[in-house]
């Protein structure tokens, strides 16, 4: 299922089933933000919650929902689309808080105080934001505010206390996430853990790794009958897929040596610890 309209004729192709096919390979079609949000979930945390959203602003706008230790898709896999959720006018929240629509209501702004900057994309904006420019300032605190909104309401719908936050707008964190955290702060009652995403652009690579290591790579499900029927269709030997295993599980191995234990994560700045991959505790 694609919520958005000019997906909706993905709908129709069976990617799945077409690649399984040219590529005599296992193939897993995922959702973007529900790898994301299944990296942070698995990898992110020292000690996973039972409960989080991952939410994704920049080119679009996402969410990916873990529920009770398992990532939720919904009855057409299409949950967490919170691009498509409108305001009271019936605007799409993507259309004004993405990088498009930031960039024209920066335009618009600028329009009103009879100023013309031209040509105006995302790393302008980030960077006269660093400069203190008192109209996109003011914007960037509106959008923080319709975010925050947005999450808030997501997490009260579905009893969610954590939120990590990820996407292009991550180079914004410390400009946005006082606006964020304070409308989602509203109800003192329900307190929300809002948190930046550590593994950041590569949170969707660790979640196809999780994914990956649960259906696919995983030693203990692969059995001799298993990696027969691999071989066949990959039209290798079983020596070969062996090999593949063994590889794997030396490459678990190795990550175990290479990544330090994460003491927890921090609030407003965010940050890093630990070794390589950030200090992140894999599953393996």
């Amino acid at each position: 299922h694609y919520a958005v309209k000019q997906h909706h004729a993905w709908t129709e192709i069976g990617i799945g089933d077409y690649l399984r096919e040219r590529l005599l390979a296992y193939v897993i079609v995922q959702n973007d933000i529900n790898l994301a949000a299944l990296g942070e979930w698995r990898f992110g945390f020292a000690h996973r919650p039972d409960n989080m959203i991952y939410v994704s602003c920049g080119v679009g706008l996402g969410m990916g929902i873990i529920l009770e230790d398992r990532l939720y898709e919904g009855a057409d896999r299409a949950a967490g689309e919170l691009c498509s959720t409108i305001d009271e006018n019936g605007m799409l929240l993507e259309e004004k808080v993405a990088i498009n629509g930031l960039i024209s209501r920066a335009q618009e702004a600028y329009r009103a105080q009879g100023r013309t900057d031209g040509e105006m994309d995302f790393s302008t904006i980030v960077s006269r934001l660093r400069d203190g420019d008192p109209i996109l300032r003011e914007l960037a605190a509106n959008v923080a505010r319709e975010l925050g909104a947005a999450i808030y309401n997501a997490c009260v719908v579905m009893d969610i206390r954590t939120v990590v936050f990820g996407g292009e707008y991550l180079q914004l964190w410390d400009i946005i996430y006082d606006g964020m955290k304070g409308m989602m702060s509203k109800n003192p009652v329900y307190e929300i853990r809002l948190l930046p995403s550590t593994l950041m652009e590569s949170a969707g690579v660790y979640g196809s790794l999780a994914v990956a290591s649960e259906r696919v790579f995983d030693p203990d499900v692969l059995n001799a009958s298993r990696r027969k029927r691999i071989a066949a269709g990959a039209g290798v030997t079983v020596q070969e897929v062996n090999r593949l295993m063994n590889s794997f599980t030396q490459m678990r191995k190795m990550m175990k040596q290479l990544t330090g234990g994460r003491k927890g994560r921090k609030g407003k700045k965010g940050g890093r610890k630990g070794g390589m991959f950030g200090g992140m505790k894999l599953p393996f």
